[in-house]
């Protein structure tokens, strides 16, 4: 039988946890420039869905004026995002902070986008659409005037 050692204790030594300790520091240190980087791209992408959205509701703006019945439909833009309204009442509100993005709209404010029966727009303008972690990408949406054509370009 083997003798047994009470006062012996089970565990790690301290060089031991301080080598898993900086280990672990090597390993984040390491991954931080990349999550940096990351994070930009990330970003890129925002800026990119956001601009395909607003067009996308922009487009079918234009096909519900187009194919309805002559009811009044239009496009409010705000700072923050834009609100869909059908015969004077919102049916829809989009606002890009309420989804985690951290875009800068710029257009005319209170501008109101309203297509004809024949996809004209009434009026025309562009909205640039920026993230506050880049500088130099932007997005831009822009109806066209006479075709009322939505164009998304992105620069850099």
């Amino acid at each position: 039988m083997a003798a047994r050692h009470p006062n012996k204790q089970g565990g790690f030594l301290l060089i031991e946890a301080l080598a898993v300790v900086a280990l672990l520091g090597l390993v984040v240190a390491s991954l931080l420039p990349q999550s940096v980087g990351y994070s930009k791209i990330y970003a890129k992408l925002e800026v990119r869905a956001a601009a395909n959205f607003l067009a996308a509701d922009m487009r079918k703006l234009q096909q519900q004026s187009m194919f309805g019945e002559g009811e009044q439909r239009y496009m409010r833009s705000l700072s923050s995002g834009y609100d869909f309204y059908e015969r004077g009442k919102k049916i829809k509100q989009v606002r890009f902070a309420d989804n985690g993005w951290d875009l800068v709209l710029s257009w005319p404010k209170r501008f109101n986008v309203q297509f004809g029966v024949n996809g004209g727009p009434s009026a025309t303008g562009t909205w640039i659409l920026r993230h506050a972690k880049l500088e130099n990408f932007s997005c831009t949406v822009a109806v066209q005037p006479v075709t009322g054509r939505i164009v998304v370009s992105e620069g850099e």
